[in-house]
């Protein structure tokens, strides 16, 4: 293996162990979702690929995008932001 074959698996390495960290760690995010479906338990949220349902006090329609925090990354805890300005 020579020089720039070890850079290149030490910099693959490198970028999988901090994808892992972020995707892990327990910090804030603010991620973008979508209204999908209103029900008795709440908002039917699409986010990262999946639906969750969040609770919220404020009225929003079907299709109405939004940001969403996940505090600590705990998506227990998430809630609607704000509403999404285009």
């Amino acid at each position: 293996m020579n020089e720039n074959e070890v850079i290149n698996v030490l910099a693959e390495a490198m970028i999988t162990i901090g994808n892992y960290l972020k995707d892990e760690s327990p910090f804030d995010k603010t991620v973008e979702g979508t209204i999908k479906q209103i029900t008795t338990e709440g908002y039917q949220v699409e986010l990262l690929g999946s639906l969750y349902t969040i609770k919220d006090k404020t009225t929003y329609t079907v299709g109405t995008k939004v940001w969403v925090t996940i505090p600590c990354n705990n998506f227990s805890d998430m809630f609607i932001l704000k509403e999404r300005s285009d």
